[in-house]
């Protein structure tokens, strides 16, 4: 027979290894009857061996007949313990899935702490156990104390950054875990951290604040669309005054600059905290077609902005007359001249565009004068420097 008595435990183990290899359920069932043996009072360390081999038969029936996952062997360890240390996920999930019907006993059990005060997290996350602590944060992550920390000040945070594990760090940063808990030599994570993954850290801590301009960074469309159909507001700013546009624009994303410009509506004269708007930033990273996409939806929107201001949408006085008749013979006057020298077989007729004369002349006039002959952005500019000319903002 075997209770909760250890000394004895290893010599008697070899009389279960038939049922944990058949995983015969029943068989261990009739056994533990037979031999007066309460479940309740099974050694922790066994019950790992049915763990160990997955055998899944023997472990339902033994969850369903009373085993006590309270249970701890000599070094105050249960079961989850010894599970996470090895890295049973497999076994994690199937034991975790049936405790879940009773919510208080499971945060017990999850944050139990061993004779080192290790949970049965850090020990995963000790032991880098990536699947296992992965598996765990994502059944048991409501019933998880993670800044908990062992006999040395460490936390299972502390445990990943000194192993460099990226992931698990993510992981726990995300979650919520603290990164200035000091350690027995006071040390905070920030203090452990390689410089790489101080970087990830200032990343995943960036995305959690500002989760729109994250995904913009890394060229995430799905998600950006995703919050534009919820109604999100998409031109909010970060602590550097930059826009999800921005973001995009720095790094090239030209569908997603596309998508925020042409559907979102997003203005791209928004200028961040150092005065730049998305274009400077794709100038900066040489990001051509960007650049190009940009600058002509700039000229689109100058040209619609000036045709709607007041100052055209009345007539234009003699002193802005005079600023146009400038721009005109600067700008337009040229431009016309040398379409004109390059058109064959073209005779006088009224395709060569006309200075401008007399006070009534009106924006419409002006830009559909110019506009046909010249294009838009030739256009643009003239509309600019008259509007510039008054003092007048734009964008």
């Amino acid at each position: 027979m075997l209770g909760t008595n250890s000394s004895n435990s290893s010599a008697k183990f070899a009389e279960y290894n038939k049922f944990i290899e058949k995983d015969d359920a029943q068989e261990l069932q009739r056994y533990l009857m037979e031999n007066n043996i309460k479940i309740n009072s099974l050694d922790v360390d066994l019950v790992l061996k049915f763990v160990e081999n997955n055998s899944g038969d023997c472990i339902a029936m033994l969850l369903e007949n009373g085993f006590n996952l309270k249970s701890k062997n000599s070094n105050r360890q249960n079961i989850f313990h010894l599970i996470c240390e090895k890295g049973l996920s497999v076994s994690l999930e199937h034991i975790i899935t049936y405790v879940k019907k009773d919510p208080e006993l499971l945060k017990q059990v999850l944050d139990a702490q061993d004779s080192k005060f290790r949970t049965p997290l850090i020990l995963a996350v000790k032991s880098n156990q990536n699947h296992t602590a992965t598996k765990l944060l994502a059944l048991a992550k409501d019933r998880l104390d993670i800044d908990k920390y062992d006999d040395l000040g460490n936390t299972a945070l502390h445990y990943a950054v000194m192993n460099d594990n990226e992931k698990l760090a993510g992981k726990l940063i995300t979650l919520g875990a603290s990164l200035e808990i000091e350690n027995a030599q006071s040390k905070t994570i920030k203090d452990l951290a390689s410089d790489k993954l101080k970087k990830n850290i200032e990343d995943i801590l960036f995305a959690k604040q500002f989760p729109l301009h994250a995904s913009a960074k890394a060229g995430d469309l799905s998600k950006i669309r995703e919050a534009y159909a919820n109604n999100s507001k998409l031109d909010v700013i970060d602590n550097l005054g930059n826009t999800p546009l921005h973001y995009a624009a720095l790094n090239g994303h030209l569908e997603l600059v596309r998508f925020l410009v042409n559907s979102a509506k997003m203005p791209i004269g928004i200028k961040n905290f150092n005065n730049e708007t998305s274009y400077h930033l794709a100038v900066r990273n040489q990001h051509q077609l960007v650049v190009q996409f940009l600058n002509r939806q700039y000229y689109a929107d100058l040209a619609a902005c000036a045709i709607a201001h007041p100052i055209f949408q009345s007539a234009v006085s003699g002193v802005i007359q005079g600023a146009i008749t400038t721009s005109y013979n600067h700008f337009v006057a040229p431009q016309a001249h040398t379409n004109a020298n390059n058109r064959s077989n073209s005779s006088a007729d009224n395709s060569g565009v006309q200075a401008p004369a007399g006070n009534n002349i009106t924006a419409g006039e002006l830009v559909t004068r110019v506009g046909t002959n010249i294009g838009a952005e030739l256009t643009t500019k003239v509309i600019a420097r008259v509007i510039t000319k008054q003092g007048c903002n734009l964008l």
